[in-house]
């Protein structure tokens, strides 16, 4: 399926690179959640990225990575959570069905 006008292995790998650009991926785990992780998405989808680490991501830093997401050739939104701002019920919901987006 292609992913906009990335495919979606090109699409991984520009996120993946933005990532790493602010996060130390040796501490954070990025990963997919939502429809598209689940299997149900359509192509409208949009695509939902939870980061987990050892902290809390400043907010600063996390609206550079959203900025930086949005400057991606996507058709759809690309939202990002940093999963320490989610609440443990919800957090249970999210996480249900997870694909690793950055290995390390």
């Amino acid at each position: 399926m292609k992913w906009g006008r990335l495919n979606e292995h090109n699409l991984k790998a520009r996120i993946r690179e933005i990532m790493g650009t602010y996060l130390d991926l040796s501490e954070y785990e990025v990963f997919v959640f939502g429809s598209r992780a689940a299997g149900n998405a359509t192509e409208r989808s949009d695509i939902d990225i939870g980061i987990e680490g050892p902290e809390r991501i400043p907010g600063a830093m996390m609206m550079d990575i959203q900025d930086a997401l949005e400057d991606l050739p996507y058709l759809q939104k690309i939202d990002v959570v940093d999963m320490h701002t989610v609440e443990p019920k919800k957090y249970q919901v999210m996480t249900q069905h997870t694909e690793p987006l950055v290995y390390e």
